[in-house]
């Protein structure tokens, strides 16, 4: 039905753009520290939080990849474009994890996977 198709969605997406907001945070730490927030860098610091966002990250990964429930709904009898989107955007995202890869280059190539994944989803359902 549309209404899981949009709730898997929504399962995948969530996670990696928490993950990408997590790095977005670890970036801005000093500019927090001056305004006085309590982001999650600050709170648990920044090195564990890089690790609760690539811990995400991998999760999502795995549940792309080991789930078959999300090749059928997205797949279906032509699951080329979602296939193709997640050889795609899996390597983005484990390229994001690189411990000698800056913050802003990071959650940037994030940010580009989630287009990719979401891109071969809604392809995938359109076609």
């Amino acid at each position: 039905t549309t209404r899981t198709t949009l709730f898997l969605l929504a399962a995948v997406g969530f996670p990696i753009h928490l993950s990408r907001e997590i790095l977005k945070d670890v970036e801005d730490v000093t500019i927090d520290r001056i305004g006085q927030k309590r982001t999650l860098p600050i709170v648990i610091g920044c090195e564990l939080s890089k690790g609760v966002a690539h811990a995400i990250i991998a999760f999502v990964c795995t549940m792309i990849t080991c789930t078959p429930y999300y090749w059928n709904i997205f797949g279906g009898s032509n699951y080329k474009l979602f296939e193709l989107s997640v050889s795609a955007g899996i390597p983005m995202c484990l390229l994001a994890r690189r411990k000698k890869m800056l913050v802003s280059d990071s959650q940037s190539l994030i940010k580009k996977s989630i287009f990719v994944f979401l891109a071969g989803m809604i392809g995938s359902l359109l076609v």
